[in-house]
């Protein structure tokens, strides 16, 4: 990310807040029209948005007349409010926790991820969890590459297996203790281009195309890319599970390490 402004704002500072802070920094030590003309931000509004910002830890106020404002040292003050959030956020977790209630199997079969930070969630869910054996069938370079890491780590504690239906060999030595492996026949591949699938949906089929299949004890996931964007469906133990899995039988039997 190489905007501060969005940085802080994704902190919890307000855009102008983001932006009064930003040019309090540049300018180290100033007045409220200094801030002002540093910042873009009407110079009425300067006065309760720097109040706030001292509130917040970001800025000290002098007691000069007029009153002027100094920026406090970035490297304390994030930290400090990254630490924070840490235990608001754990706090939340476990209170949330509390609430869930325990069943012993959902009824609805069939989940959808309409965005890549879902689908990362869950997919570290699935590796996390996942007792003994994970296949992944990956189709994507990049979408691989992109969860190389988190597979490095986790292959330390289960076993993995991924079948790379291109360029396989290109990974060796980048996904940690994960067995890697070239189908006898392209599985998502056809042609030497990822292989276009219909989906029926409640607007007619759609077309989509299949980037990562993740099996593991007891669920499947797809990820697969539709009109440019990333989604997954996920399908826990059911008839729908078992038809995915022998259907991918053969592909993953008849894989050859590299």
């Amino acid at each position: 990310m190489n905007d501060p402004i969005t940085g802080l704002m994704r902190l919890g500072l307000t855009e102008y807040e983001a932006r009064a802070y930003v040019a309090t920094v540049s300018i180290a030590e100033g007045s409220v029209g200094d801030i002002s003309q540093e910042s873009g931000i009407p110079r009425a509004r300067v006065y309760d948005i720097m109040e706030r910002l001292a509130g917040k830890g970001f800025v000290e106020i002098g007691s000069s007349n007029p009153l002027r404002y100094r920026a406090n040292d970035p490297k304390r003050v994030i930290p400090e409010i990254l630490a924070e959030l840490k235990l608001t956020v754990d706090d939340i977790v476990l209170q949330l926790d509390k609430k869930k209630k325990r069943i012993s199997k959902s009824l609805t079969l069939v989940w959808l991820i309409p965005d890549e930070r879902g689908i990362n969630t869950r997919l570290w869910e699935m590796l996390d969890s996942s007792p003994n054996h994970v296949t992944l069938i990956a189709s994507s370079r990049s979408l691989l590459l992109k969860y190389a890491s988190m597979l490095s780590d986790i292959s330390n504690r289960i076993k993995i297996t991924a079948i790379i239906d291109h360029d396989a060999e290109s990974f060796r030595g980048l996904l940690g203790q994960t067995k890697i492996m070239k189908p006898n026949k392209p599985v998502l591949f056809s042609k030497g281009r990822l292989r276009v699938l219909n989906f029926p949906s409640k607007k007619g089929e759609r077309a989509v195309k299949i980037e990562l299949i993740v099996i593991s004890d007891c669920e499947s996931m797809l990820v697969y890319e539709e009109d440019g964007e990333r989604m997954a469906m996920c399908i826990e133990d059911s008839i729908i599970d078992s038809v995915l899995r022998s259907s991918l039988k053969d592909n993953i039997q008849n894989a050859k390490p590299i």
